[in-house]
Parts: C-alpha cells; structure tokens; sequence
C-alpha cells in the first residue's frame, strides 16, 4: 500500500471556492497565477514562484494550506496527437 497523501481543509476550501467562482476569476485574472486562502485571492501575477511568496508574506501561511491556479483563457483548447 502506497503512503496516505492528506490534504489541508484550508486548501480543498480554495479549490472548492475557486471552482465556484470560476467565471468571474477568469475576467479578472486571466492570464495569471492566482492564490487563494479564506475565500479570498490573496496573491496574483505572471509566475507562480512570485504568487507563492507573496501569499506567503501576506498569510504567513504555507503553500501546503493556499491552492495555486494558474487562470487559463477559457477558450483554449488543447490537443494531444
């Protein structure tokens, strides 16, 4: 048996919140990297590396509790073959 992975209640609630807030998140942050603690975003920008440590300075949270998302335009469409 492989180890049990256990995911902060912290980080399932931002992905839980961004899922529902998918529309307007896309408008606003398209584009970007966004991160996300007590249903809010906390951090946003271009890389994923500046996003985390600013929502680290801001929260003092780790990143292990703050989903990170990238915010892809929604009318892309990827192909594999």
């Amino acid at each position: 048996m492989g180890k049990k992975i256990e995911i902060a209640k912290e980080f399932l609630d931002g992905l839980n919140w961004i899922q529902s807030h998918r529309i307007e998140l896309h408008k606003e942050y398209q584009g970007q990297w966004i991160a996300v603690y007590h249903n809010k975003v906390v951090a946003f920008g271009k890389t994923i590396d500046s996003v985390e440590k600013e929502a680290l300075r801001i929260t003092r949270v780790p990143h292990t509790k703050i989903p990170l998302v990238f915010m892809e335009d929604p009318h892309c469409i990827y192909s594999i073959g």
